[in-house]
């Protein structure tokens, strides 16, 4: 996987999740369940997905799909075609992959659109603010004390 898309990623160096987060890093298509894991490396599920949260900051099932996104986006930027991506990183078809892209690609709207709004939010208030001041012959940086 590119390395600025492992800035996405959280990681840990947990002796349970270490070895597995390694295994999926290398074989994203890799579909063993967290039960299945958790056998792997001698533990419980229960563990495993207390750990996750606690290291990883998300659900075993959250970071498996953040890995698969990411290294989809990887393939794609190598023009690989979508049927050879969505195989190649463990979905059941084309179509999930492509949901995937779209609930990525209206998730990035949502938060550009809720950015924008709060600039103006925040821009309308010290807006405000300032008229506020003028009208009352008040300048900024001055400290006013009560009489």
């Amino acid at each position: 996987m590119e390395s600025n898309l492992t800035f996405y990623l959280p990681s840990s160096n947990d002796k349970y999740l270490a070895p597995i987060l390694k295994e999926l890093e290398l074989d994203p298509a890799n579909n063993k369940t967290l039960e299945q894991w958790a056998q792997t490396v001698f533990t419980t599920e229960r563990t495993l997905a207390r750990r996750c949260q606690q290291k990883l900051g998300m659900s075993f099932r959250m970071w498996r799909q953040r890995l698969r996104f990411l290294y989809s986006i990887s393939l794609l930027k190598q023009d690989k075609s979508i049927q050879d991506i969505a195989f190649s990183v463990g979905y059941s078809s084309v179509s999930v992959l492509l949901l995937c892209l779209k609930i990525s690609q209206e998730l990035h709207l949502i938060f550009t659109v809720l950015t924008q709004v709060l600039r103006k939010v925040k821009h309308n208030k010290l807006s405000l603010f300032e008229k506020s001041m003028n009208e009352y012959g008040l300048k900024k940086g001055v400290i006013y004390t009560p009489i």
